[in-house]
């Protein structure tokens, strides 16, 4: 495992307690290791495999075997004049590696604002348009990767900015940062609108997630479970949709409405939920889902699939018509993200093993067709824009990537400031925003 860690720069089952990491070691091996890292050896991953086999006797009989097992893959090309390695010095490097990998990996899994708690924030500046100041690069991007400018900034969050909703029409974008007011924005002019809304509700802290409604006049708010039907002009409660989600102090909760308005899904770390939008009536319940822990849900165009991120274990793949789910084992390291692409056909999913992947969910079994690079720490959110000519993610590097869906190179990236903690497109595609830790909002126009 020390070995797996220092290779990749990643934990093989990370966790933030002993429970965690026991569950992901009962879910299965971790990524392949050139998955994580594709510049590794393939004879060095082969070993680093075959340590780690699940099955004790499809392991190295012992620590001899290893050792030279791993001797021979760190081997260089063949000189003239071979050069024995000594044991001893394998395992000083192994040890070495380790320490590092250990320490990385431990980095890369800090988060300082807490990517995993809702966080309430008391209070609010004024909402306004600061103008566009690009933040300082970070690097200089390689040849045929494109430099991104922010066109406006939009200020007046206090906390971190991780909810942003644009209504189907693309003329409104509504931001919220974990718990205070809901602030809507001018999507065409980027100037706030003249009322924040639920600015007069006696409890504001109705959205740590929402979603909007095909003809942009109500959205589902969700707060500690609560999931309430609002009227955006009003700022009425409409309904409330029952039962409320159980997960102890709102944690990690998230709601999605199909495109096509029929169903409505929640989930958190106890149960993912799906509703008829229409009746309010719950069409399925999956409590198989409280040992997945799931972290972010998306629809496909058609309404016909709904996927699911999990922070243990697998992706999982629904039906409105059942809870049954198939599986999308390639990530194993607590995704955080998941969208789909227009056609329906693909979906992007990324998280804390820092690699994005475009899946062919069309295909029985679904299978990975593009393995996105990039990102070095967790990946916070997932887009798809131009009509699926781009993928885009980002994540607390503070770095906005983009990506040619078809090739899967490499085709802008951008030092967006501010450790980011969402992305959203909208409607037309030509637009994306990010949300960042110091309350900011920033829009981009992408090329």
């Amino acid at each position: 495992m020390l070995l797996y860690e220092a290779l990749t720069g990643a934990r093989a089952f990370p966790g933030a307690t002993a429970s965690e990491v026991r569950a992901r070691v009962l879910a299965g091996q971790p990524p392949q290791p050139r998955s994580v890292c594709p510049s590794i050896p393939a004879p060095l991953e082969a070993v680093c495999r075959r340590a780690m086999a699940a099955n004790p006797a499809d392991r190295h009989p012992t620590a001899e075997d290893f050792s030279k097992a791993l001797r021979r893959a760190v081997r260089p090309t063949p000189w003239p004049r071979v050069v024995a390695i000594p044991a001893g010095l394998v395992v000083l490097l192994i040890g070495g590696l380790a320490i590092g990998g250990y320490a990385l990996s431990h980095w890369s899994d800090a988060d300082p604002a807490g990517a995993d708690e809702t966080v309430p924030t008391e209070g609010a500046t004024s909402p306004q348009v600061e103008p566009a100041t690009p933040p300082q690069a970070a690097s200089v991007n390689p040849p045929g990767v494109a430099t991104l400018t922010p066109t406006h900034t939009l200020t007046g969050h206090k906390g971190p900015v991780g909810v942003l909703r644009f209504t189907p029409d693309g003329e409104t974008l509504y931001t919220s940062d974990w718990g205070a007011v809901l602030r809507r924005w001018d999507a065409r002019t980027w100037k706030p609108l003249s009322q924040d809304v639920g600015a007069d509700w006696p409890d504001q802290r109705l959205t740590s997630d929402l979603a909007v409604t095909a003809d942009g006049r109500r959205a589902i708010c969700l707060y500690s479970g609560r999931l309430q039907e609002v009227d955006l002009a009003t700022g009425a409660v409409v309904r409330t949709f029952t039962p409320p989600l159980t997960a102890p102090h709102g944690r990690n909760q998230q709601v999605v409405l199909s495109p096509d308005g029929r169903w409505l899904a929640a989930g958190d770390d106890d149960v993912v939920r799906l509703w008829d939008f229409a009746t309010g009536a719950v069409a399925w319940s999956d409590p198989e889902a409280a040992r997945n822990k799931s972290r972010a849900l998306a629809f496909a165009p058609s309404g016909e699939r709904l996927l699911v991120a999990n922070r243990f274990g697998p992706a999982t793949l629904y039906t409105p018509d059942s809870p049954r789910a198939s599986r999308l084992p390639a990530h194993w390291n607590s995704l955080r993200a998941a969208a789909f692409f227009p056609d329906g056909k693909r979906a992007v999913l990324a998280g804390d093993d820092r690699v994005v992947r475009v899946w062919d969910v069309s295909a029985s079994p679904p299978k990975v067709v593009h393995v996105l690079s990039g990102p070095r720490p967790s990946v916070q959110a997932v887009a798809v824009a131009r009509g699926g000519r781009y993928v885009l993610a980002v994540g607390d590097d503070r770095v906005l990537f983009g990506w040619d869906a078809d090739t899967g190179k490499q085709a802008f990236a951008t030092d967006a400031g501010g450790g980011i903690q969402g992305v959203a497109v909208g409607p037309d595609g030509a637009i994306a925003v990010t949300g960042h830790k110091d309350g900011s909002v920033r829009v981009w126009a992408l090329p």
